[in-house]
C-alpha cells in the first residue's frame, strides 16, 4: 500500500517547521494521528485509499499546521531547550536514574496539571486519580488523572519522559487503543501535548459511555506492550 498522499501532507506541514531537530519527532506523530484514522475507516468499510484521503482531510490544512507548529517548535526556544538537555548532562553524575521518577513525580505534584485544571469544575461530573506508570523502551509514561464531564466526554490525562535525559522529549505519538468494559472502543477526539524533559499531555474522548465501569488502555505497537484498566465512578459529582 503506497503512503505517497501521507508523505505529501507530512511534507507540506514540515516544509513551515524551521527547527530542523524536531522534524522527525513531528512526523512520527503525526503519522501516528493518520494511521489511528486509516485504521478506523478501514474497518469502516472504505478502500486503504478511500481511508488515506479522508484520514488527511481530517487532520486539517496542512499549512496552518505547519505554521502552528513552528510556533511552538521555534528556532530559538529548540536551540536553547538542547543547550539546556547539555548542561543537564554535563550535571547528571552518579546514580541520577534512580531519583528520577521521584523527582519527576514531586514536580508534578507541585505544578499540579494545568490541562485538566482548564476543564470549568462545574462541568466535571467526576475525576479519578490515576498514578498508574507503564514503560514503553525507555519512555515512562505515568497516567495522573481521568476526568468526566457533562458532555460526555472522558479526559485522560499522562506525563512522560525519557529515563535517558538525553532522549527526545516531546513526541510519544499515541498512548493506545481506548475502550470499555462494554465493549465499546473509542477513537480521539481531540489530543494535546507540551514539550519539554517532561512532556504533559491530555486526550480527550467524546462521547464516551456514561454507564462505563472500567476505561481500558491498550498499546501494542512494534513488540511493545501495555494495558492499564481504570475503575470509573459513574454518576459521582467530585469536588
Amino acid at each position: 500500500m503506497g503512503f505517497q498522499r501521507s508523505k505529501e501532507f507530512l511534507d507540506t506541514v514540515l516544509s513551515y517547521v524551521k527547527f530542523p531537530f524536531d522534524k522527525e519527532d513531528i512526523r512520527m506523530e503525526l503519522q501516528e494521528h493518520i494511521w489511528d484514522r486509516i485504521d478506523y475507516y478501514t474497518q469502516q468499510g472504505l478502500t486503504y485509499y478511500e481511508a488515506e484521503e479522508k484520514a488527511i482531510k481530517d487532520m486539517g490544512d496542512p499549512k496552518e499546521i505547519g505554521i502552528q507548529l513552528n510556533k511552538e517548535h521555534h528556532p530559538l526556544i529548540g536551540w536553547l531547550y538542547l543547550a539546556s538537555k547539555v548542561l543537564v548532562i554535563l550535571f547528571v553524575i552518579i546514580n541520577i536514574f534512580m531519583a528520577v521518577p521521584v523527582i519527576i513525580d514531586l514536580g508534578y505534584s507541585i505544578f499540579d496539571d494545568k490541562l485538566i485544571r482548564e476543564i470549568p469544575k462545574e462541568d466535571i461530573v467526576y475525576k479519578i486519580d490515576v498514578n498508574e506508570r507503564v514503560q514503553v523502551d525507555d519512555t515512562v509514561i505515568n497516567f495522573k488523572n481521568v476526568v468526566y464531564d457533562k458532555n460526555g466526554t472522558l479526559h485522560i490525562s499522562y506525563y512522560y519522559y525519557d529515563k535517558k535525559l538525553w532522549g527526545s522529549g516531546w513526541s510519544l505519538g499515541t498512548i493506545g487503543i481506548i475502550t470499555d468494559d462494554k465493549g465499546s472502543k473509542y477513537y480521539r477526539g481531540s489530543s494535546h501535548t507540551t514539550g519539554g524533559i517532561v512532556s504533559k499531555g491530555m486526550v480527550s474522548v467524546e462521547n464516551f459511555r456514561k454507564d462505563a465501569k472500567t476505561l481500558i488502555i491498550e498499546y501494542d505497537r512494534y513488540n511493545r506492550y501495555y494495558k492499564l484498566e481504570i475503575p470509573l465512578k459513574s454518576g459521582e459529582n467530585i469536588e
